[in-house]
């Protein structure tokens, strides 16, 4: 609003031959459907000025009140497009039911996922739609260009983002010379990271099976807590059935494994990017031991797997009290032979 009133002065012919300021202003007020006429009313607005030196331009004070909401619809669109938060349009296309039902719940619980990637998707395709028609030419064109742009930054976002996590969990970067990688980076960076993993495996990155991630948080919880008690309860029977004895059945069934990945899981200090890595070692990795009779073969499984599938090593690796080197940056060149 501070730029509307500053902007006053001009018209919106003078706005789009001015500096770079003036002209991204003239553009944003086209975009969004404002012409000479409707800018010379809202100029015409009186001055909001809070304290001396601050001044705006409030929707609230223009003269005709429908061209005050069109303003401050735009201006909060411009504010959820800095600040993004979900829109009545993607909860809309994931939520049908009322709170408090059952599959009101699931839906509110899927949509804590997927709520974030659809406000994003739904406002910068308006944004680059609006942007387009307004830069004139073809607007088809503008568009493809505008989008193309998006695609490669947020790629090479996603990369970092995945370099990043994969080093706080205490392993190396993984090889960016594949295009599984890549694609995985694309699917991070445009707020898909659940789906970036199925690239590299069947699992997702936070344990959980595709379909249970699809209903968010709630349903991995219920997931979980059902593999650590009925889960291996249920296991623990057959092996009874089959004739093993008590301590073979439980065994078999890895309560203590379940029980030190639900740990590392749902505690605070697991999420945190300076906690993590020395809590999973040090905590986790430790009850694992403690409670697993094959937690050394199970480490070692899986940093033998990691390195098939990524071409991974473990600066930290899991089972250790502390860490054996660096992180690896040259594996990001690609894996050695």
């Amino acid at each position: 609003m501070g730029a509307l009133h500053d902007a006053k002065a001009k018209s919106l012919t003078d706005l789009a031959k001015g500096d770079v300021k003036e002209q991204a202003l003239a553009r944003w007020l086209d975009a969004r459907g404002f012409r000479e006429a409707d800018w010379a009313i809202m100029r015409a607005a009186p001055v909001f000025e809070p304290r001396p030196g601050a001044t705006f331009l409030k929707p609230d004070d223009i003269a005709q009140p429908e061209l005050g909401l069109r303003l401050a619809e735009a201006i909060d669109l411009e504010t959820r497009l800095v600040s993004p938060e979900t829109t009545l349009e993607a909860r809309s296309m994931f939520i049908t039911q009322r709170p408090g039902t059952l599959w009101g719940e699931i839906q509110r619980s899927a949509s804590m996922f997927k709520g974030f990637t659809a406000t994003l998707t739904t406002l910068y395709a308006q944004e680059m739609a609006l942007q387009a028609r307004a830069r004139g030419g073809n607007a088809l064109a503008n568009l493809a260009g505008m989008a193309a742009e998006a695609v490669i930054l947020l790629t090479i976002g996603g990369a970092v983002t995945m370099q990043l996590r994969e080093m706080v969990k205490g392993n190396d970067p993984k090889p960016m010379d594949d295009a599984k990688f890549w694609g995985a980076a694309l699917a991070q960076g445009g707020g898909l990271g659940i789906a970036g993993d199925f690239f590299y495996a069947a699992q997702a990155r936070n344990g959980a099976t595709a379909p249970v991630a699809a209903y968010g948080p709630g349903g991995q919880l219920i997931s979980d807590i059902w593999g650590l008690t009925g889960g291996n309860a249920l296991e623990i029977a057959a092996g009874l059935a089959d004739g093993e004895d008590l301590g073979e059945a439980v065994a078999g069934a890895r309560p203590g494994r379940d029980a030190a990945r639900f740990v590392g899981n749902y505690n605070a200090l697991s999420s945190l990017w300076w906690s993590r890595a020395t809590f999973s070692r040090l905590v986790t990795d430790n009850l694992q031991r403690a409670l697993d009779p094959e937690a050394e073969e199970a480490f070692q499984r899986r940093a033998r797997r990691m390195e098939k599938e990524t071409g991974q090593g473990q600066w930290w690796p899991q089972g250790s009290n502390a860490p054996d080197r660096a992180p690896d940056l040259a594996n990001m060149g690609g894996q050695s032979d």
